[in-house]
């Protein structure tokens, strides 16, 4: 009897297909939401030798990719690409902060009707509760994961920040034997300039410089 008429060439043969299949599917997820087609080929090589692998174990490929091949390429990419670094989350707080900053510095010139007004303690208020929100809802998903200690340590410090800022630092001056003035210095339209250029090119640059696990972020909350 030859390996034809046995029907187990066939049989392999469909185990080939169906395991290229699901490594297209995940190679084609992956393509799909950004990640460069370097980080995609690492991707495909170490799932073909995982699956491969378990394969040779007489595990299905049905039972280890389960029922969404998709949800599945989501979960194998976030747990094999390089997660963030810490320099580069450092870098979206020191956006995030310029950027409320400019939101405050734009809304006291339309307020004021004037290119120049008197800067103060309370302009902070608004790029620290900005930086306190993005962490607590946006940096979690380019970070370490909530019950991640690193989360929990910046999430202190960030509170820590945002207390001091907007409660106990007015406080004191308020008590203060002395009297300190409120305005600080003069805020004029140069430097308003210069917050917009800052703000926009380290906005672009840290998009830019986004690691590929963020292409994977950005598309699942898009879907």
């Amino acid at each position: 009897m030859d390996e034809t008429s046995s029907g187990k060439p066939p049989q392999k043969e469909g185990r080939r297909d169906s395991l290229r299949e699901y490594l297209l599917i995940c190679c084609a997820r992956w393509h799909y939401a950004g990640i460069p087609k370097s980080e995609v080929e690492k991707l495909v090589a170490s799932l073909e030798e995982h699956l491969r692998r378990e394969k040779e174990q007489g595990a299905s490929l049905q039972a280890l990719v389960g029922s969404d091949p998709v949800a599945f390429a989501d979960n194998w990419a976030e747990t094999h690409l390089p997660r963030p670094s810490w320099a580069w989350r450092r870098n979206c707080y020191v956006t995030v902060f310029l950027l409320g900053l400019l939101f405050s510095v734009l809304l006291d010139h339309l307020l004021w009707l004037s290119w120049t007004f008197p800067f103060s303690w309370h302009q902070l208020g608004s790029p620290i509760l900005a930086v306190l929100i993005a962490h607590l809802y946006l940096l979690p998903e380019l970070g370490p994961p909530r019950t991640d200690p690193s989360w929990k340590r910046y999430t202190r410090i960030a509170l820590a920040l945002a207390v001091f800022g907007l409660l106990f630092l007015p406080t004191m001056l308020a008590l203060l034997p002395v009297t300190i003035p409120v305005t600080l210095f003069l805020w004029s339209w140069p430097l308003t300039g210069v917050l917009v250029v800052g703000a926009t090119g380290l906005t672009i640059w840290t998009i830019r410089s986004a690691p590929p696990y963020l292409h994977l972020v950005h598309q699942r909350m898009r879907s």
